[in-house]
C-alpha cells in the first residue's frame, strides 16, 4: 500500500475546454489559495514542533500562529480567488474585466456588456454575483474532504482524530467571512454604504461589476427578464447604476435574502470546523457534514460525507443536494470515488452526478434532468509526486466550480505532491 500524506499540493497546469478562453478556470484559482494556505499552516506547525519543546508549548504557540495566518495573511489569496470566480462566471456570458482583489472588485466590465449578459444569459450573470461565496464554500469542502483522505493521526478523543491538519482556523475564516457577507448585504447596511461609494466614484473611478454580491444575486434571480438599464442612473448621472441597495428590492425580495443569512448557519454542522478530521468506528472511517449554496436558480442546502474501510486504499465522497426555487424540490446526488489503486504507480478518481435542476436555471422554470461524469488518472513518478490527466464532461445545469451552465467537457492535466508525513497509520 501506498502511503498517504497530509497536504495534497495540486498545481492545475491545464483546465480547458475546447470553446474556452485560455484564462484561470475556477479549480486553477482555488488551487492557489488552497496551496497557499495548505503549506503555510504545515510549515507553521512542523516548525513549532522543531523549534519548541515541551510538545504542548510548540502546539499552543503554532495553532495560535496558524489563527493569525488564516485571519490576517490568508484572506489575501481568498480575495484573489473570490473575485477570479466571478471573472470565470462572466466569462461564460461573453463578458471580461480586470481582478482588482486588493480592492474587492472586479472592474473594466462597460455597462453595454452587463446589458448584454443580463439579456442573453441572465443566469449566467446570477451565478456570477454568488461565484465569490461559492469559491469560500468549495475551499471549506476541500478543506474537510482533504482532512479525512490525507491528515494524519494526531489528537484522538474517542473515536474522533482531531487536529491532524490543523485547516480549522482556514475552514473557520471562510465560513465566518461568507456569513458576513449574508448579514451585511440582508441588514440595510448597503443604503448607507452604496451612496458614498458611488459619490467617490464620480465619473472617473472604475467601478465594480456588482457592488454587494448578495443584493445583486437576489434581483437578477428574482427578476430574470427585467432588462439591466431598469437599475436607473449611477448617482453622478453618467452610467448605469449598478450597486444593488437592500431598500431596492421588493419585500419577497428581503426576505429571501434574510432568509439566506439564516440558512448559511447550516454550514456550522461540520465536524472540520472544530477540527475533526474523522470519526473511526472499527477499521471503519467516516465523515459528514451540511452545507448552504447560491446558485444561479435559488438555493440550495446539501449532506456530504464521506467513508473509507481500512488503511489506505479507495474511498468514496458522496453529497445529497437539494436544490429550492419557485417549484421546490430540485434534488441532485454527487458520488466520487478517490484513490482507486490500479497497480503501483497508478490511481484512479471518478465522479457521478444527477440532477434535477430548472430549465434554463430560471427561478421559476419547470425540472429537467441532467448530469455530469469525469476521470482522472494519476501516475506517481516518484514517491511523493504524480501527475494527472482527467476529463469532465455535463450537461446543462450548475455545479460547483465547473464555470459553464451549458453543456461542455473539460480536460486536466496537472501534478499533485504530497507532502508532510506519512498518514497510512491510521
Amino acid at each position: 500500500m501506498t502511503p498517504t500524506y497530509e497536504a495534497a499540493i495540486e498545481v492545475p497546469a491545464l483546465d480547458l475546454a475546447p470553446d474556452h478562453p485560455v484564462a484561470a478556470t475556477m479549480d486553477q484559482s482555488l488551487a492557489v489559495v488552497w496551496d497557499i494556505e495548505r503549506l503555510g499552516s504545515l510549515g507553521l506547525r512542523e516548525g513549532t514542533r522543531a523549534l519548541l519543546h515541551p510538545e504542548p508549548l510548540a502546539i499552543g504557540v503554532g495553532l495560535g500562529l496558524d489563527y493569525a495566518f488564516a485571519m490576517f495573511l490568508a484572506p489575501v489569496p481568498l480575495a484573489l480567488t473570490h473575485e477570479e470566480w466571478h471573472l470565470a462566471a462572466l466569462r461564460e456570458g461573453g463578458v471580461t474585466g480586470t481582478n482588482l482583489f486588493l480592492e474587492g472588485e472586479v472592474i473594466d466590465v462597460s455597462d453595454d456588456e452587463l446589458v448584454a449578459i443580463k439579456a442573453n444569459d441572465p443566469e449566467d450573470l446570477v451565478r456570477a454575483h454568488a461565484a465569490g461565496i461559492e469559491s469560500h464554500n468549495t475551499l471549506v469542502r476541500r478543506i474537510g474532504d482533504e482532512a479525512f483522505l490525507h491528515g494524519p493521526q494526531a489528537a484522538h478523543l474517542g473515536p474522533l482524530d482531531l487536529m491532524g491538519t490543523w485547516m480549522a482556523p482556514h475552514a473557520q475564516y471562510a465560513e465566518l467571512n461568507s456569513w458576513n457577507y449574508f448579514r451585511y448585504c440582508g441588514s440595510g447596511q448597503t443604503d448607507e454604504v452604496v451612496p458614498v461609494v458611488e459619490d467617490i466614484e464620480g465619473t472617473t473611478i472604475p467601478r465594480d461589476f456588482t457592488g454587494p454580491d448578495c443584493t445583486g444575486w437576489v434581483r437578477d434571480l428574482r427578476r430574470p427578464d427585467e432588462p439591466y438599464v431598469d437599475r436607473g442612473l449611477h448617482a453622478s448621472g453618467e452610467g448605469i447604476g449598478r450597486y444593488v441597495q437592500f431598500s431596492d428590492l421588493t419585500p419577497d425580495e428581503q426576505r429571501m435574502l434574510k432568509l439566506q443569512t439564516s440558512l448559511h448557519f447550516v454550514d456550522l454542522a461540520n465536524p472540520h470546523l472544530l477540527g475533526i478530521d474523522r470519526i473511526r468506528v472499527g477499521d471503519v472511517a467516516f465523515t459528514a457534514s451540511l452545507m448552504h449554496w447560491l446558485t444561479p436558480y435559488g438555493y440550495a442546502l446539501d449532506l456530504h460525507g464521506g467513508l473509507r474501510r481500512g488503511t489506505g486504499g479507495a474511498a468514496v465522497l458522496a453529497t445529497l443536494r437539494l436544490g429550492i426555487a419557485e417549484q421546490p424540490t430540485f434534488p441532485a446526488v454527487e458520488v466520487r470515488v478517490v484513490d482507486v489503486p490500479l497497480g503501483a504507480a497508478l490511481s484512479l478518481q471518478t465522479r457521478t452526478e444527477l440532477w434535477l435542476q430548472p430549465r434554463e436555471l430560471r427561478y421559476d422554470g419547470a425540472p429537467v434532468p441532467g448530469g455530469r461524469l469525469g476521470a482522472r488518472l494519476g501516475w506517481r513518478f516518484v514517491d511523493r509526486f504524480s501527475g494527472y490527466v482527467g476529463a469532465d464532461a455535463k450537461s446543462a445545469g450548475w455545479t460547483p466550480g465547473i464555470p459553464a451552465l451549458g453543456p461542455a467537457v473539460y480536460g486536466q492535466l496537472g501534478a499533485t505532491a504530497l507532502l508532510g508525513r506519512p498518514a497510512s497509520a491510521w
